[in-house]
């Protein structure tokens, strides 16, 4: 299946993430912030990064996604925001950071994992 990266600061929600995930076959990986995700890409390489938009701390999602993009060992990774934010306004991020896309967070099931498996299916073909 895939390898993913999830960027998630809420732990419960990160954990049922990578669960849904790894019960599909995904080789996913989870950080809670930059530094964790810069030790994670030391020994992993992600086809698709799933961040969440509003991170704690001092490197918000917009921010993070933008390093993200420009590192060697993730910028031909396929983006997708994973947030509450209103429509429009995810919209207009995936626009201005190009990201495959974005899913509004909801309860973590068969229907995100499908949305997943979509953004997933459409990296593999670029």
């Amino acid at each position: 299946m895939g390898k993913i990266l999830v960027v998630e600061d809420n732990s419960v929600m990160l954990k049922a993430m990578l669960e849904v995930l790894r019960t599909a076959g995904h080789q996913a990986y989870g950080a809670v912030d930059w530094g964790e995700c810069r030790g994670v890409l030391q020994s992993f390489t992600p086809e698709l990064i799933i961040m969440d938009v509003n991170l704690e701390g001092t490197q918000g999602g917009d921010v993070l996604a933008f390093h993200l993009t420009k590192d060697p060992r993730t910028k031909d990774a396929k983006l997708v925001f994973h947030s509450a934010l209103k429509e429009y306004d995810l919209q207009v991020l995936c626009k201005r950071l190009q990201a495959q896309g974005y899913i509004c967070k909801s309860t973590i099931g068969a229907h995100w994992l499908g949305k997943i498996n979509a953004f997933l299916l459409a990296a593999k073909k670029s």
